[in-house]
């Protein structure tokens, strides 16, 4: 049976060294990590939609985890998120974070 919730806001920000978090736009995340662009900075818009977009033609979201147990513990492994994952709006998160290095906040 697949996870189902309500739509989640939340806050895009760009976070830069020594300064304060930098609201972009703002996002909802569904059940299956489909996201939907609420609002946008003009100056990001463009981006923004493009990033959505790519994301929403995922069938699944393929983040980078800490290796699995007896592995190299300097190595780098990778987990694919299915998406009707439960926690798959935490891996959404994960996933902007490292591939855009944009950060969700609660809206």
């Amino acid at each position: 049976m697949p996870y189902t919730q309500a739509p989640i806001r939340f806050a895009v920000q760009r976070r830069e060294e020594d300064e304060e978090p930098d609201t972009i736009g703002e996002v909802a995340v569904d059940a299956q990590g489909r996201i939907e662009l609420v609002s946008a900075d003009p100056a990001f818009r463009a981006a923004l939609e493009d990033i959505v977009q790519a994301m929403n033609a995922q069938e699944s979201l393929r983040i980078m985890a800490p290796p699995p147990p007896g592995d190299d513990p300097s190595g780098i492994s990778f987990r694919s998120i299915a998406r009707d994952d439960p926690e798959l709006t935490s891996y959404v998160a994960k996933y902007l974070e490292q591939k855009y290095d944009l950060y969700l906040d609660p809206a």
